[in-house]
């Protein structure tokens, strides 16, 4: 009653002011939100009286029936002193998590309790707390209006000064716009802004561009054919895809064919289509490696008995614009009518002509009852006349006849794209009763539909349907329906808005502030195999492990010239370093291949070889060509020469250098950050061109950039920001020692490891889909040497109308750690089979990037 009180009697003092003509017109306003603010606290009362009620029945249940009326509202006090309500009363109780602690161990055995109408009542009990927790974030929005309306109110009559107010007038409409339009939340960090206004301009949003029109109606037909999946419609048509093959597993490979089967699916008429790509957890999604949730057998892949199927699920992180495509046990349970397998009116598997091209191969759509338990056709044996027919065929596709048809569905009947969707239309045509048609389809082979998917996006931009002419980003298609498809749940916007809230407390940049950024992506190998070297490094005795980490200590020594940061940079290089044509380096090498204008390839045998001398990029010779690295290894001075878009030798004071004598060797690493502070810089230089010339304001911060850190080496994340002077423009994830890889199931932090196998949380899993997302909020991506997480998971969540380059940096290369790769005969010089490439035996390479003896670094 405190709070309330307070609100009404400023809210009286406020109309009591208003005597002035500007005051007058305001009056409404603030009336209005003093009815708002007393009608929710109205609200607000009876829920407390509901729960008051549900207290008094807790305390019944565990005994406490003398407890009296005044010690239930202190509970009730209690529980709701988090929603910003001040109240004084202090008297102890037990807390709500206490209480059903107490009550879980009276009632563990109980199973009127466990399955019957206390279940239930615990159910309502969640509900209500649900809604309870909505009415607070009410109040929150509509005290942080009061508290605009007080401010501007204040202003207006403690000064005369006119002009004063009116700009008042105006940041206090731009944030009670701000909490209207995002209630307060994460978007209205100007990364995140951006990031919305970019899809909202180019995706056929409200106010898009004009050129955006083809979109908006693309768009249009996304979000209409989303009332599919209205999950009350018991008959709706529905296909549930089984697409949990190995090869499906991971998040940067397969963001791509994700999506290509999503457009696909998308083209079926009045289908919803459900995916389930092998998510586990019993909990959350009703199964795991022992038990399929669904016959309560062991979850394995079918054609691979004892391969189990639990893996990376990308619905685990990601849903659609207002529908949810995941499919798991614990859904079809929960909804049975409607998703459960019993319901499904047929099952489907579609196999592929084998030995012959992905692009040209003939599919075939079969019923399972043809197929064997390992889902092939059964074998004919000696009966000749044995024939399965398929359900429908794709036939094989001719690239010239692509290439001959004109007009956007002309190409597409000459891919002969849309065979499913024919094939589904004449099930809808069977279906003479309108009880639904349910179709289970399995897809055991990653590139199934993918040729589809890439023909439908390429006819985009045919018979008129370009790109907006300022944009001229052909992906535009796909940009919008990533955006469209992959819509991050909610813990993972927690988990975003946690970097945010925390980039500074790590001594980096304030990425709230952050206007333009750059990412860096660092591909090391070193989550690949830090389950074994975690492993192997245990088993050494503690002598040598000290051996091994004095070579990388975490604290500079007393009255030292180089600080530890640079030597673990120094040491990170050493992972870049070319593969010399033997493999005869020390430790992990890099194979540098890449080829183009931007970054000079010149052969030896050329006329002019100043030019090899003068920092261009090398080759070997003919017969040398094979084997190991074919480019030398980035450097700064080719950062400063060329990045991306930046003009050459722009902000000198961005340059990264080495800080010892050795100016000898490159330093790939330096280069990568010289290269990202330039971008970074840069794009911020063009924003705020672009508030001047529609302001006349000039109060721009020019440190309004910074760098955003990730990859798969703890190293990396601990030491660049402790660099001298540049270290405040780099951010990063909390706990670097947590990285991993969304194709494995081991989930590592510093020393130790844990595979999950049932589906457990995976740390390192949900770091990578954080790391993709937030670095997708940059202009640019730098890549070291480079890898399909940046060029497919950052690159498809990155907004239209941002750069597409996969790495600024123009270099792309391969670390070497245990592959098996092409040598020479020493003495013929010919080229011998291909041999393992030891380094990830060598321990050091553990030590150098994960540094897991240091909690920091200096």
């Amino acid at each position: 009653m405190h709070f309330r009180g307070k609100i009404r009697h400023n809210a009286l003092n406020i109309m009591k002011r208003m005597t002035t003509r500007n005051g007058r017109q305001r009056r409404y306003f603030s009336v209005m939100v003093v009815l708002v603010v007393t009608c929710l606290l109205c609200r607000g009362e009876l829920l407390r009286n509901e729960e008051e009620k549900e207290e008094e029945k807790v305390v019944n249940i565990i005994g406490a029936k003398s407890a009296t009326r005044r010690s239930l509202l202190a509970s009730s006090a209690l529980m709701t002193s988090g929603n910003g309500i001040h109240d004084t009363n202090t008297t102890r109780f037990p807390s709500t998590k206490r209480v059903k602690r107490r009550r879980m161990r009276e009632y563990e055995n109980d199973d009127n309790y466990r399955w019957g109408p206390v279940a239930r009542e615990r159910d309502d009990e969640r509900d209500k707390e649900g809604k309870l927790e909505a009415l607070r974030e009410d109040i929150r929005l509509e005290t942080k209006k009061l508290e605009i309306a007080l401010k501007e109110e204040r202003i207006l009559f403690s000064s005369n000064d006119e002009e004063a107010w009116r700009k008042q007038k105006k940041t206090n409409q731009r944030d009670e716009q701000e909490v209207q339009e995002h209630g307060g939340g994460i978007e209205k960090w100007p990364l995140l802004k951006q990031h919305e206004e970019m899809f909202e301009r180019f995706c056929g949003g409200e106010g898009s561009e004009s050129g955006a029109g083809s979109m908006r109606e693309a768009m249009g037909k996304l979000r209409k054919e989303a009332e599919s999946y209205d999950e009350s419609d018991s008959n709706g048509n529905l296909v549930i895809f089984e697409a949990y093959n190995p090869f499906w597993n991971g998040f940067g490979n397969n963001m791509r064919r994700w999506l290509n089967l999503f457009v696909v699916a998308s083209r079926f008429d009045s289908f919803a289509s459900y995916f389930d790509f092998g998510a586990c957890g019993m909990e959350e999604y009703g199964r795991n490696a022992e038990n399929d949730g669904v016959e309560g057998k062991t979850f394995y892949r079918r054609g691979k008995d004892g391969q189990s199927a639990c893996q990376f699920d990308p619905g685990m992180f990601f849903k659609g614009d207002g529908f949810d495509w995941q499919w798991t046990p614990k859904r079809a349970n929960e909804n049975p009518e409607r998703l459960s397998l019993a319901s499904v009116t047929r099952n489907a598997t579609i196999l592929c002509e084998e030995d012959v091209s992905d692009d040209v191969r003939d599919c075939k759509l079969y019923d399972d009852k043809d197929l064997d338990h390992r889902r092939r056709l059964y074998d004919n044996g000696d009966d000749a006349t044995y024939v399965v027919k398929p359900l429908a065929s794709s036939g094989r596709m001719s690239r010239e006849e692509i290439d001959r048809a004109e007009g956007a569905e002309a190409k597409i009947k000459a891919a002969n794209a849309d065979w499913l969707r024919e094939w589904f239309k004449e099930e809808v045509a069977r279906d003479v009763d309108r009880k639904g048609v349910r179709v289970k389809l399995t897809i055991h082979d990653v590139f199934v539909m993918q040729r589809e998917g890439e023909v439908l996006f390429n006819v985009y931009g045919i018979d008129g349907d370009e790109p907006p002419p300022d944009l001229g980003d052909p992906e535009l298609p796909k940009a919008c329906y990533n955006r469209h498809f992959f819509r991050p749940r909610e813990h993972v916007k927690e988990a975003i808005e946690e970097v945010f809230e925390k980039s500074s407390s790590n001594g980096g940049g304030d990425m709230k502030k952050w206007r333009s950024c750059a990412a860096i992506h660092l591909r090391t190998g070193f989550a690949d195999h830090q389950a074994l070297w975690v492993a192997k490094y245990r088993m050494l005795s503690e002598n040598k492990r000290k051996e091994l980490e004095a070579k990388y200590p975490c604290r500079s020594t007393a009255g030292g010239s180089e600080r530890t940061a640079e030597r673990f940079v120094d040491a990170l290089d050493e992972t870049f370093r070319k593969c010399e044509p033997d493999y005869s380096n020390e430790r992990i090498c890099t194979l540098w291949h890449q080829k183009n204008e931007i970054t000079k390839h010149v052969n030896l045998d050329i006329e002019n070889e100043s030019n090899v001398l003068n920092g261009r990029l090398k080759t070997f010779d003919v017969v040398q060509d094979c084997c190991g690295s074919s480019f030398r290894e980035p450097d700064v001075a080719d950062a400063m020469e060329r990045c991306g878009f930046v003009p050459e030798g722009m902000y000198p004071e961005l340059e990264v250098k080495k800080k010892n004598d050795d100016f000898s060797s490159t330093s790939p690493v330096r280069a990568a950050l010289t290269c990202a502070l330039r971008a970074s810089k840069f794009h911020l230089e063009s924003l705020v061109e672009e508030d001047n010339d529609n302001s006349d304001d000039d109060d721009s911060d020019d440190e309004a950039f910074g760098v955003f850190l990730l990859g798969d080496s703890p190293t990396f994340i601990k030491a660049v920001p402790k660099l001298p002077n540049i270290g405040k423009y780099f951010a990063h994830q909390q706990d670097p020692d947590t990285v991993g890889v969304t194709m494995g199931d081991s989930d590592c932090s510093g020393t130790s490891c844990v595979v999950r196998k049932k589906g457990e949380k995976h740390l390192s899993w949900m770091r990578s889909v954080v790391d993709a997302y937030v670095a997708s909020l940059c202009e640019v991506t730098v890549q070291l040497p480079g890898s399909s997480f940046a060029n497919g998971a950052i690159h498809q969540l990155r907004a239209p109308g941002r750069n597409r380059t996969s790495s600024a940096f123009l270099w792309s290369g391969e670390v070497v750690l245990g592959q098996h790769l092409a040598t020479r005969d020493e003495t013929t010089n010919e080229i011998a089979r291909e041999t393992k490439i030891g380094y990830d035996g060598n321990l050091e390479n553990y030590v150098a990037l994960g540094a897991a003896h240091c909690k920091t670094i200096d």
